[in-house]
């Protein structure tokens, strides 16, 4: 009896120390793979405001062109309309603009899931403002506005014209 008593412990013993390496190696793997998925996910949230940043300076550039065209749509109800739209999408845009530092500071402090709503709100007012662009576009007083197309002047302009001809 002694015997299997001692054999009993010795057992138990080298199967707590088993587990006592088992949840060490667990806790430095999960340690370690902390550390790249911290850096994964600064990597991926950067890359996103980068991104955001480009998608908001062809946006406004978008805005800007169309607010040009808009100017020379005979109705003036659709005009007003027109251009009031712009002005939400160009605000929206303005705002999301500013959020850019934010969510760059948040990444310096580490404090991902924060940068992570901010970036994703700014996504949605970005597709906002994407859906008021295309809207905008579709309408037959902006499209009958080709990009090459010779815009009716004001008549100052117009005035001046003829008479250089």
């Amino acid at each position: 009896m002694d015997v299997m008593f001692v054999l009993i412990v010795t057992a138990l013993a080298v199967l707590g120390l088993l587990a006592t390496i088992g949840v060490v190696a667990i806790f430095l793997f999960g340690v370690g793979s902390s550390k790249k998925r911290k850096a994964r996910r600064h990597a991926v949230l950067q890359d996103s405001c980068t991104r955001m940043k480009a998608v908001i300076a062809e946006l406004l550039e978008r805005v800007n062109e169309l607010d040009q065209h808009s100017q020379f749509i005979d109705d003036q109800r659709v005009q007003s309309a027109t251009r009031d739209r712009l002005a939400v999408a160009a605000t929206d845009l303005v705002t999301v603009t500013d959020c850019l530092p934010t969510i760059e500071q948040l990444l310096v402090e580490k404090r991902y899931d924060d940068a992570a709503d901010v970036l994703s709100a700014s996504s949605r007012v970005i597709e906002k403002v994407m859906r008021i662009i295309g809207q905008v576009q579709a309408e037959p007083a902006i499209k009958a506005l080709p990009d090459g197309v010779t815009l009716k002047l004001p008549k100052s302009q117009a005035a001046s014209k003829k008479k250089q001809s």
